[in-house]
Order: C-alpha cells, then sequence, then structure tokens
C-alpha cells in the first residue's frame, strides 16, 4: 500500500526546481486522494475551485466530442487556476489514480506570501502547459 510518504516523495521529484521549503508549504496546504471508482475532476465550462497533480494513474480529458487518453504526471485544471476562467475540459481520474488537490484560495494566499514558490510553481505550471501544447 502507497504512504502518504510515498506520495510525497514522488510528488517531490516530479516538483524538480522547487526547494525542499517550498514543497513542504505546497504539500501542507494539500489534499491526497485515491479514486476508488473513475472520478471527475473537472467539468467542461463550469467553475474549478481546485488545482490537481496526478501522480499515478491514468487520466481522461473529454473536450466536446473528444475523449483523449493521458497518464499521470500533469496537472489537471491549470488554465482555470492561472486565468481564473472555467475548466476547459472535463477530466475524469480513472479508478486507482493518486493525485493530490490544493484549493485555488489557499494556493493564492500561500503564493502571496512565498515569492520563491510562486516563481517554481509558475514555472512547473509553464513547463507542464509547453508539454500539453507540444503532444496536442
Amino acid at each position: 500500500m502507497t504512504t502518504l510518504a510515498d506520495n510525497d516523495l514522488r510528488l517531490y521529484q516530479k516538483f524538480q526546481g522547487m526547494t525542499p521549503g517550498d514543497f513542504r508549504r505546497l504539500c501542507k496546504i494539500g489534499t491526497w486522494q485515491k479514486a476508488a471508482n473513475d472520478h471527475i475532476l473537472t467539468t467542461e465550462g463550469s467553475a474549478l475551485q481546485q488545482l490537481y497533480y496526478v501522480v499515478e494513474g491514468e487520466i481522461e480529458v473529454k473536450k466536446g466530442q473528444r475523449v483523449i487518453p493521458v497518464k499521470a504526471g500533469i496537472f489537471i485544471g491549470e488554465v482555470a487556476y492561472l486565468k481564473k476562467s472555467p475548466a476547459s475540459a472535463t477530466v475524469v481520474a480513472k479508478a486507482g489514480s493518486h493525485y493530490i488537490s490544493w484549493s485555488h484560495d489557499e494556493l493564492k494566499k500561500i503564493v502571496a506570501r512565498h515569492d520563491t514558490l510562486r516563481q517554481s510553481l509558475g514555472n512547473l505550471l509553464s513547463a507542464d502547459l509547453a508539454l500539453k501544447v507540444a503532444n496536442s
């Protein structure tokens, strides 16, 4: 069974460039979950209050009539977080997926107080978006 410490370690390995202190701050306000069944993370056109990062498992992205299977290791809801806009797609974490979520409000508070966290999170989100664009 995967423990919280294992999840944190795997996430830290993905968040290269983030200081250990900033990573601890981010994890402190995050909520780890494991999808027992398929779980809808976002609904296209609906407001979002959470930013997600899927560490392990499969994700299904539905945009309009297209359904795109995606592997873990990506943020979900980053465009809505950055632009303060509704979700651009419906995203389902498939059963067994491990992910962490952060409240938009909590994230905004913490990045306002910690410049290095704001910068490193911004870099991670930018890299994630660039990878998604390159793979689309």
